[in-house]
């Protein structure tokens, strides 16, 4: 089992709720990412905190910190392209999927 797959169940049991509008991110809000073939509804390849948007209004480009900082010169909070897959430093990245929160 991979950490996402406790992560998931302990968020749920504990309050946070999803959506899938990422203009309704906040700061501190978890973001997932699709499945590894790209659907929405399959099991996430990742998980990150969102941090809040490099331009405001612009939703292409977020703030996010995670556990990745190898891939971001050692930078655990760093620029993700957030809604298109693509490549950083040879590692695949996946797009936005949904976003877990509790306020």
């Amino acid at each position: 089992m991979r950490s996402i797959d406790y992560l998931l169940p302990y968020l749920y049991e504990n309050g946070w709720k999803k959506e899938r509008d990422y203009t309704k991110l906040r700061k501190g809000d978890i973001c997932f990412t699709t499945d590894a073939a790209g659907n929405k509804d399959g099991r996430p390849t990742h998980a990150y905190t969102f941090m809040g948007w490099v331009e405001e209004g612009n939703y292409e480009y977020a703030y996010i910190c995670d556990n990745q900082a190898p891939y971001y010169d050692n930078q655990v909070l760093h620029i993700r392209n957030f809604l298109n897959p693509g490549e950083h430093d040879g590692s695949e990245k996946e797009a936005f999927s949904y976003f877990l929160y509790n306020r």
